[in-house]
C-alpha cells in the first residue's frame, strides 16, 4: 500500500534541456476529480521516450493498488499476510518527497537506478527496504512494525540490499533518519554477496537489536559486506555488541556516500529539479 502523506511525488525521467528545466505536472486524486485515479495509471501515461521532467502530484490519501493482504499488519487477521511490494522503483533518476510506503514484508523494492527519498515514511517488518538501488534516504522515518505483524519473539529485518559485485556502485544510505517502531529488528542482511548499507547521523531506537546486522547466506563472505553506522545516536545505537565484521569506513569513504552530489547527483539531476 502506498499512502501519500504529503503533496509531491517527483518522477524524473528526462534531462534538463538548455539549462532550463522542462517539466509537466500531472495530478492524482482517487475520487476521480483529477487527471488520474491511481498512481500506476499516472506513471503508465508517461511515454517510454519521454525527455521531460514529470512531476506527479498526489492528493493525500490511501492508494490500494494491489490485490494482496500485506497491510495493515494484523496478527489475527482473517486474511493471510504475504510478501507484496507497495512500490517498485526500477528507473534511473527518481525522487520521492513526503511520501509514505506501508507494508509488512518487502514494502519498498528499490530495485535499480539512482533514487532520492526525502522526508518519507517507510514501514514494515521483514526486508522492507530491499533491492539494488543506488539511493539516499534523507530525513526519513523508518518504522518497524514487527510488534504488530509477527509472532511474539520474532525478529525483523529493515534492509536486504542487493549489491552483486565488488565494482557495483549501488548502496542504501540513510542520512539523518529516524528508526523507530515496535518489536525488534536487525538493521540489515545481505540479499546479494556485496551488500552495502550505511546509517549516518541517524536516531536508532531500542527496536534495533544489539548485534545490529545479520550475514544471512553469506557467513563465509562477511569481508565482502559493507554494513556501517556513523555518528548515530539513541538507545539502539550502542555498537559495543555489534557483529565483529561491521565495517569501519574511512572519512573519505564516508564523505563520498553521504554527499548527495558525489553519490547520486554527479550530473545534477537533483539539484536542478524544478521544485
Amino acid at each position: 500500500m502506498v499512502k501519500n502523506i504529503g503533496f509531491l511525488f517527483l518522477l524524473v525521467l528526462g534531462w534538463v534541456r538548455g539549462g532550463r528545466a522542462q517539466y509537466l505536472t500531472i495530478h492524482i486524486d482517487q475520487s476521480g476529480s483529477s487527471d488520474f485515479k491511481t498512481i500506476q495509471s499516472a506513471i503508465d501515461s508517461v511515454p517510454s521516450n519521454n525527455s521531460q521532467w514529470v512531476c506527479i502530484s498526489i492528493k493525500p490519501g490511501i492508494y490500494m493498488e494491489q490485490n494482496s493482504y500485506n497491510y495493515p499488519p494484523m496478527l489475527k487477521s482473517s486474511h493471510p499476510t504475504i510478501p507484496a511490494v507497495a512500490a517498485k522503483v526500477i528507473g534511473d533518476r527518481m525522487a520521492f518527497y513526503d511520501c509514505g510506503f506501508y507494508g509488512v514484508q518487502d514494502t519498498l523494492l528499490d530495485a535499480m537506478g539512482r533514487h532520492y527519498f526525502k522526508r518519507c515514511i517507510i514501514e514494515g517488518a521483514v526486508d522492507f527496504i530491499f533491492g539494488a538501488g543506488q539511493s539516499i534516504f534523507e530525513e526519513c522515518t523508518i518504522v518497524v512494525n514487527v510488534g504488530e505483524s509477527l509472532r511474539e519473539g520474532s525478529t525483523g529485518f529493515i534492509t536486504a540490499q542487493g549489491r552483486s559485485g565488488a565494482n557495483d556502485s549501488n548502496a542504501f544510505v540513510f542520512k539523518n533518519c529516524n528508526v523507530t517502531g515496535s518489536g525488534k529488528a536487525i538493521l540489515g542482511r545481505p540479499w546479494r554477496p556485496y551488500a552495502r548499507v550505511i546509517f549516518f547521523n541517524s536516531s536508532l531506537s531500542d527496536v534495533v537489536v544489539p548485534y545490529g546486522w545479520d550475514s544471512w547466506f553469506y557467513a563465509n563472505q562477511v569481508d565482502q559486506l559493507t554494513f556501517a553506522e556513523i555518528n548515530c545516536y539513541g538507545p539502539g545505537s550502542n555498537t559495543s555488541k555489534r557483529v565483529a565484521w561491521e565495517a569501519q569506513l574511512s572519512q573519505e569513504m564516508t564523505d563520498y556516500f553521504v554527499n548527495i552530489t558525489n553519490f547520486i547527483d554527479v550530473d545534477q539531476w537533483i539539484s536542478k529539479q524544478p521544485l
